[in-house]
């Protein structure tokens, strides 16, 4: 039951849970609330791209999504009607001659300034509907400037005579009252007339759109997160790729080689046995040791919650190839000795000696750091004690009793 329950773990935090990469992630999703395994989909138009977008915003297992529609406004032409009440507004606006003197409250200066940082505001909306993004960066540079002024102020006396500023405040005035009617006349923006970095970034060669949707965690903590990701990721777009897809499909084959070479050690190991042995029933003596010390190591690491991993997978094959040693050992000592007591304490001693101490080196990696390298100690080292314990007192206790049944195997020493 516990061989069966043994499972996969895909959970690296439970393996390498140090490791600055985990780290990494962990201040992604706390400080963006979105892991960085992206998944990219394409769109070939706007439609299907907003189609996408869409069902992403809508899945279980996606939280954020970027794409060119960070730029582009889906309600741009909604707001292509408020642009053109802008504009008949300030087409009749002119500038006239302002005052050169007169000393103010501080209050009614600051509160003048902050009108300001609205029309700025407003400025920046009116030049991304229009495309005009040179119009923007001096709305976005003049209200970080006023902002600037309106912490001043604050520090300055109730009075303030601004009869200095009053020529260059005229003349950015009007400056800034050009830049407002030219961001009135807006026309509204077509993709094309992003900024090239901004184009270079979501739009192919082909003229597709490129959409990067991002989970709500780390795709690798959970299997059925990670394929629930994935699923959803194919039934949006099926040519889609991401890290499930890729953690999925090299786990997968990792599996199955792991499978295969457990599966080759034992018939290589069976058949290099049998050449030596060349009698079925002294072969089945041999492996006993090894298919014994497999079935604990999985079934104890089962019941301490330890999975396989990237780590320790390997570490069923290396039990059978360190393992088969002793079943030849043994095996080979009692077929030659009459007495099974003298053919123990000859070779028994040897063989808990030298398992031992395989036992140890192994055993020392339960000292690391890292759970995944301890996992892969404790398995082995699991592994090889049991071999040992079976190769030296269950194996002869059984050829003891079917002696009769196999002593035309038995060669007189």
């Amino acid at each position: 039951y516990e061989i069966r329950n043994i499972g996969f773990e895909y959970n690296l935090r439970k393996i390498l849970p140090e490791l600055e990469a985990i780290k990494a992630e962990d201040f992604f999703v706390e400080k963006f609330g979105r892991s960085k395994d992206y998944t990219v989909m394409l769109a070939k138009d706007l439609e299907e791209l907003k189609e996408k977008i869409q069902k992403i915003k809508s899945s279980e297992t996606f939280g954020k999504v970027e794409s060119i529609m960070i730029f582009y406004p889906e309600d741009i032409n909604k707001k292509l009607d408020y642009v053109k009440e802008v504009d008949k507004i300030v087409s009749d606006i002119y500038p006239r001659t302002i005052p050169t003197d007169g000393i103010f409250k501080t209050t009614y200066i600051k509160s003048s300034f902050e009108k300001m940082q609205d029309v700025a505001e407003a400025m920046i909306q009116l030049a991304v509907l229009s495309g005009t993004f040179e119009g923007e960066d001096e709305a976005r540079k003049l209200k970080e400037d006023i902002q600037k002024l309106v912490e001043e102020l604050d520090k300055i006396g109730d009075k303030i005579d601004i009869s200095s500023l009053q020529k260059i405040n005229a003349d950015v005035a009007i400056e800034f009252l050009n830049d407002l009617k030219k961001a009135a006349k807006s026309r509204g923006f077509d993709v094309k007339d992003l900024p090239e970095d901004i184009k270079k970034q979501f739009i192919g060669t082909d003229n597709s759109f490129i959409i990067f949707a991002y989970p709500k965690r780390p795709v690798w903590e959970d299997e059925i997160f990670m394929k629930k990701n994935l699923e959803e990721a194919q039934k949006i777009d099926k040519d889609s790729f991401g890290v499930s897809a890729l953690f999925i499909s090299v786990t997968d084959r990792a599996k199955k080689d792991m499978g295969r070479a457990l599966i080759l050690a034992f018939i290589l190991t069976t058949i290099i046995v049998y050449i030596g042995f060349r009698k079925p029933i002294l072969v089945i003596f041999v492996l006993t040791p090894v298919i014994t010390a497999v079935l604990f190591a999985a079934s104890f690491s089962s019941l301490l919650g330890i999975k396989l991993h990237y780590i320790n997978m390997g570490t069923f094959a290396i039990i059978v190839g360190v393992s088969i040693d002793y079943g030849i050992h043994i095996t080979h000592r009692l077929i030659h000795e009459k007495d099974i007591k003298r053919a123990i304490s000859g070779i028994g001693n040897a063989i808990l000696v030298a398992g031992l101490t395989t036992v140890a080196g192994f055993g020392s990696l339960l000292l690391a750091n890292f759970p995944g390298l301890r996992h892969f100690g404790l398995m082995i080292a699991t592994g090889i004690l049991i071999a040992m314990i079976t190769a030296v007192f269950i194996l002869p206790s059984i050829f003891s009793i079917f002696k009769d049944k196999i002593s035309k195997y038995i060669t007189p020493s």
